[in-house]
């Protein structure tokens, strides 16, 4: 039996068919595409939530740490005077006075120091720069840090011509030098700690030196790794992480000079042609 020929009109409605089936076709695989860019971008989305999720949860962890240290020595220090002040000097009184004093104030400087580094973090932190003159910045560290180095046996002293000026953010860069002096401090016992700022080239350099225990070759290399958050493992570290990051947010490095049982150098300098002398 003979297939009769197809009607104009039948061929047209095949090729509507079949055009309709290739375009659900073609809908078919753009919307499966766009469905596995969807599940990809929600995967990488869960993975940054649950990244995220993690560090802060390392981050508490290593405040919580870092807490608890001198909060159960001013809870010790506090309690023993108050039950046996009446057995006390004066002198004994005033240095306990001292060491709960120190506590506090140690406890709100790492308070301080942690929401002007976390709130560095963000996208539209903004830097405040004004002129600010050296000598009289590196005084008020001075003063600050001068009854804990005394403490300690140690002289503080620090160096900087009375004209040198620099274009920055005061707070963000006394907040750097004043965790390496609290460092230079904690790491040196009956020796010296220097505070120096001064012009190399159109470059501010500001040095924190001091007479301490120092570090190895290795201990060197591992004080001037920056490492991501992630490999964070103390207190410590993190506060490296504060100098290192605050440091770059005013366009400036950090390097390190230390000898084992010598002492340290750590150098701050900032590049810059607005930095000189008023």
């Amino acid at each position: 039996m003979v297939r009769k020929a197809f009607t104009w009109q039948e061929v047209s409605v095949l090729l509507f068919f079949l055009m309709l089936l290739i375009a659900l076709v073609l809908i078919w695989i753009k919307l499966r595409a766009r469905r596995k860019e969807e599940l990809a971008r929600a995967e990488q989305a869960a993975q940054a939530l649950m990244q995220s999720s993690n560090l802060r949860e390392k981050l508490i962890s290593l405040v919580i740490h870092d807490l608890r240290s001198p909060l159960r020595f001013l809870n010790l220090i506090s309690s023993d005077l108050l039950d046996k002040h009446a057995n006390y000097s004066t002198e004994e009184i005033k240095e306990r006075i001292y060491w709960i004093k120190k506590g506090t104030q140690d406890i709100y400087n790492f308070s301080e120091d942690f929401l002007l580094w976390v709130t560095s973090q963000r996208d539209d932190f903004n830097i405040t720069r004004r002129h600010i003159h050296l000598k009289p910045l590196l005084r008020e560290i001075y003063d600050f840090y001068l009854e804990q180095v005394q403490q300690k046996g140690n002289i503080l002293t620090y160096e900087a011509e009375e004209d040198l000026t620099t274009w920055s953010d005061p707070h963000i860069l006394i907040t750097i030098i004043r965790n390496l002096v609290d460092n230079a401090n904690k790491y040196t016992d009956g020796g010296n700690i220097i505070l120096r700022a001064y012009k190399e080239g159109s470059d501010l350099c500001i040095s924190v030196s001091d007479t301490g225990r120092g570090m190895s070759p290795k201990q060197a290399a591992y004080f001037m790794q920056e490492v991501s958050l992630d490999h964070v493992q103390s207190g410590s570290q993190l506060g490296h992480k504060f100098v290192f990051d605050l440091t770059h947010r005013l366009n400036g490095y950090v390097v390190v000079e230390s000898r084992e049982g010598k002492g340290t150098t750590v150098y701050l300098r900032f590049a810059g042609e607005k930095q000189g002398r008023t």
